[in-house]
């Protein structure tokens, strides 16, 4: 409905919130959101009473049967703030970020071409010579990105480990997909959720709801295992000795 709303040009889409209330002797009230592709003439104040005319009524008959109050209406497209300074500097930071990265994978590529070329005695003194934050950004290289995702790295005791965390990121993407909708995009639908008098059949009812509701369980273990990673590291970086090693160990 979004999609074909806004390819309209004189009309656009709105999303109408709401409380309904069945009128029954135990009163049940549920929040409910519904989509509505509306003239560019109408705008959010005239939404209350269009929710409550007739013709809205005949359209979704289940309206005429509730008790409909709190409504508020919101443009997804027509109520987004223009970009500030923060969208500005952040922009700015990842643009330095990814130019740093283009130069560090050329510095890199470059050292390794003349390396190929000189003497090794003069390779070898181009190589001490090479910035220490270069070789960490570059996407090429001993250390690279690239060069380490082909390469079978040795055998690590914390291995184990491994299996663990990405079993976590995959329940903390699960968490996040099904609960971010809702502050992205606005779309909620508690009454398909929540046990209520609207609807029987809802998630609370399925246990598997739990695993993905629990998914913040899995946001602690991965920030657990993350920590005690960089602590890890960090101590035997401290061990071999070297400030320049150990403070770069703590910041990157």
């Amino acid at each position: 409905k979004f999609v074909m709303c806004s390819g309209l040009p004189y009309a656009h889409y709105v999303l109408v919130e709401m409380l309904g209330t069945l009128p029954t002797r135990v009163a049940h009230s549920a929040k409910m959101a519904i989509g509505f592709c509306l003239p560019k003439a109408c705008v959010p104040v005239d939404v209350p009473m269009i929710i409550n005319s007739t013709a809205v009524q005949r359209l979704v008959p289940d309206l005429s049967v509730l008790q409909v109050t709190d409504v508020h209406a919101s443009d997804p497209v027509g109520d987004l703030a223009s970009p500030g300074a923060g969208f500005a500097a952040s922009v700015s930071v990842v643009a330095v970020l990814a130019v740093f990265i283009l130069l560090s994978t050329w510095w890199m590529a470059w050292s390794a071409t003349q390396a190929r070329e000189e003497a090794p005695a003069a390779a070898g003194r181009r190589n001490a010579r090479s910035f220490r934050c270069f070789e960490a950004f570059s996407l090429v290289g001993r250390t690279g990105t690239i060069s380490k995702l082909v390469e079978l790295p040795p055998y690590k005791p914390t291995d184990c480990l491994n299996g663990l965390r990405v079993i976590a990121m995959v329940h903390v993407i699960i968490g996040h997909t099904f609960l971010m909708p809702e502050g992205v995009s606005g779309y909620s639908n508690p009454q398909d959720i929540s046990l209520g008098g609207l609807n029987r059949a809802v998630a609370e009812n399925n246990p598997l709801l739990m695993l993905i509701v629990q998914a913040e369980m899995s946001v602690d273990t991965f920030f657990f295992l993350s920590g005690f990673l960089l602590s890890h590291l960090t101590l035997k970086e401290m061990q071999r000795g070297g400030g320049a090693n150990q403070l770069l160990a703590i910041l990157l």
